[in-house]
């Protein structure tokens, strides 16, 4: 059909209750129509079926609507818009096996209102969905309900003009095998939203968007309630980017989940919260910051067990506060934090309450530019095994604080600590009120310092304290506090200065045995106040 004149209202309708093979639709509108309504219902097989539409002057309202009740191999919707639209609406129901699913839309002209719904109801073998835009949207929606097995669903999307609004929302209540979304932004946009619902096992779920213009507002909203094989989300911004948010609940098992981030270009806002009700096997966060950024938040409850969880970020451009908090309420095995910095960064924050079982949790910082204010904060409430700081500087940095509270049982603390720039304000907080065995700090001054605080307060039984520093650069005040309220077995201060230091304190209250105490200083370098009390 051909329309050069103006129509008002276009209705094809068509049911099928007779094998048929190949059906063809084929529109060019070049003159202005009010409704254009496709309605077909397939009640026999159907082998390919094609619409075609070509868009050349205003169109209101557009209108497909398929109900598939038996075996159609082959759908094909192509829509190319090059005049102005205003609503265009897929709904699709599928009732029976359906093997390739094709939308394909190429926007030329201003679009106000797109929407694709889909409700699976029996076996479909693939699903792609295609648009590129190169005019303004106004609004764009996917949404999705699979009620029977899919293999393979994808969507890409090209965006080359300014949109505004565009939203995906799935839910899966049976097997998925592969879900795919791939978008490019070329062009301003503001608010994209992807939520998805799993309620039943998926193999493989696939997010990967590339931002070369300004988007405000980015959201992942993801639901797990069942066994779900590979999560990644891939993400590089190459412009002007306000408010990224992605929010995840985990109730069933989930084995191996991946984010990274590539940012070339300005972010104000970045945040990712997960809570964790069920196992969990591999999750891990990747990084890397090459332009400015203001405000990056990572908050993680755990809930289930978890085996192996990672963050890595490496900065290479300012940042104005970084924020990491963790609860942990079940087993979590393996946890590691490396941090990289070669840029200025104000405010690096670290906060993990442990209620449950935790084996190995490994923080690794080397800075390399400017840092003002780091600061990590613990409370184990239960068995923690091998918790591992450690921290090299490379340029100056003004105010590090650890604070740790410790109401369980903890092997192994360890704190190492390599200073090559000037650094202001080092500052150690410990509370034990657990039996714990063996905490080590080691520290290695190489760069001018001024100001480092020890206090531990002591009160139940530990074996194994030990303090080791070695100075070969300018200290003012270095300060050990400890007070033992509870058996001690063996604690150990040894200290070699080959370098200036300004005020040196030991001060120690035992309210409780304590067996071995050593003390053990080497000074190669002039001292000015050593008090021991």
């Amino acid at each position: 059909m051909t329309i050069k004149a103006a129509v008002l209202g276009v209705s094809f309708k068509m049911t099928i209750k007779a094998t048929v093979i190949g059906i063809s639709f084929k529109m060019t509108i070049k003159a202005t129509v009010i409704g254009i309504s496709f309605k077909m219902t397939i009640k026999a097989s159907v082998i390919g079926i094609s619409f075609k539409m070509t868009i050349k002057a205003s169109v209101i309202g557009v209108s497909f609507k398929m109900t598939i009740k038996a075996t159609v191999l082959g759908v094909s919707f192509k829509m190319t818009i090059k005049a102005t639209v205003i609503g265009v609406s897929f709904k699709m129901t599928i009732k029976a096996t359906v093997i390739g699913v094709s939308f394909k839309m190429t926007i030329k002209a201003s679009v106000i209102g797109i929407s694709f719904k889909m409700t699976i109801k029996a076996t479909v073998i693939g699903i792609s969905f295609k648009m590129t835009i190169k005019a303004t949207v106004i609004g764009v929606s996917f949404k999705m309900t699979i009620k029977a097995s899919v293999i393979g669903i994808s969507f890409k999307m090209t965006i080359k003009a300014s949109v505004i609004g565009i939203s995906f929302k799935m839910t899966i209540k049976a097997t998925v095998i592969g879900v795919s979304f791939k978008m490019t932004i070329k062009a301003t946009v503001i608010g994209v939203s992807f939520k998805m619902t799993i309620k039943a096992s998926v193999i493989g779920i696939s997010f990967k968007m590339t931002i070369k213009a300004t988007v405000i507002g980015v959201s992942f909203k993801m639901t797990i309630k069942a066994t779900v094989i590979g999560v990644s989300f891939k993400m590089t911004i190459k412009a002007t980017v306000i408010g990224v948010s992605f929010k995840m609940t985990i109730k069933t098992s989930v084995i191996g989940i991946s984010f990274k981030m590539t940012i070339k270009a300005s972010v104000i806002g970045v945040s990712f919260k997960m809570t964790i009700k069920a196992t969990v096997i591999g999750v891990s966060f990747k990084m890397t910051i090459k332009a400015t950024v203001i405000g990056v938040s990572f908050k993680m409850t755990i809930k289930a067990s978890v085996i192996g969880i990672s963050f890595k970020m490496t900065i290479k451009a300012s940042v104005i506060v970084v924020s990491f908090k963790m609860t942990i309420k079940a087993s979590v095995i393996g946890i590691t934090f490396k941090m990289t910095i070669k840029a200025s960064v104000i405010g690096v924050s670290f906060k993990m309450p442990i209620k449950a079982t935790v084996i190995g949790v490994s923080f690794k910082m080397t800075i390399k530019a400017t840092v003002i204010g780091v600061s990590f904060k613990m409370t184990i409430k239960a068995t923690v095994i091998g918790v591992s700081f450690k921290m090299t500087f490379k340029a100056t940095v003004i105010g590090i604080s650890f604070k740790m509270t410790i109401k369980a049982t903890v092997i192994g603390v360890s704190f190492k600590m390599t200073i090559k720039a000037t650094v202001i304000g080092v500052s150690f907080k410990m509370t034990i009120k657990a039996t714990v065995i063996g905490v080590s700090f080691k520290m290695t001054i190489k760069a001018t310092v001024i100001g480092i605080s020890f206090k531990m307060t002591i009160k139940a039984s530990v074996i194994g304290v030990s303090f080791k520093m070695t100075i070969k650069a300018t200290v003012i005040g270095v300060s050990f506090k400890m007070t033992i309220k509870a058996s001690v077995i063996g604690v150990s201060f040894k200290m070699t200065i080959k370098a200036t230091v300004i005020g040196v304190s030991f001060k120690m209250t035992i309210k409780a045995s304590v067996i071995g105490v050593s003390f053990k200083m080497t000074i190669k370098a002039s001292v000015i106040g050593i008090n021991s009390k």
